[in-house]
């Protein structure tokens, strides 16, 4: 062959090589539409890590309102008591007491408990229960 036809430039995936009987040859560029399929991708990689990003941080706010807050607050009355078991335990708003997610259930139960092992042991019993939350988590009823 040995003539420079100007089919090295570009890369072999921009090109389509055609040969006709003979000596004919022609390369066809396909430069345009190796670009617009370049920009599509990176359109497409954009749109995914701009949607994973979205869920990721929607996840996150999920997660943080209906687990850890909660979970949080009821840390926070357990720990509360251990200090003072007469101590009055805060009521629930009205937004509140329609939650109907787990971790409400949950937390108007120990507030429940609470209330009743408050009346039940009353103030002499309140010493028992605050060394015993408050010790490394062993109950030892005989203090």
């Amino acid at each position: 062959d040995g003539y420079d036809d100007g089919s090295e430039e570009g890369r072999e995936s921009e090109k389509a090589r055609v040969r006709i009987e003979g000596s004919t040859r022609m390369v066809i560029s396909n430069v345009e539409a190796a670009r617009r399929q370049a920009v599509l991708n990176l359109l497409q990689v954009t749109f995914v890590i701009l949607l994973l990003s979205i869920s990721g941080y929607s996840f996150q706010n999920d997660t943080e309102r209906l687990i850890i807050r909660p979970l949080a607050k009821m840390a926070k009355i357990v720990e509360n008591l251990s200090v003072n078991p007469l101590a009055r335990i805060p009521e629930s708003d009205e937004k509140e007491e329609h939650n109907n997610y787990e971790t409400a259930f949950v937390e108007r139960a120990l507030k429940k408990f609470v209330k009743l092992l408050q009346v039940a042991f009353g103030e002499a019993g309140s010493e028992i229960i605050g060394q015993n939350l408050g010790a490394d988590g062993d109950l030892n009823p005989m203090i």
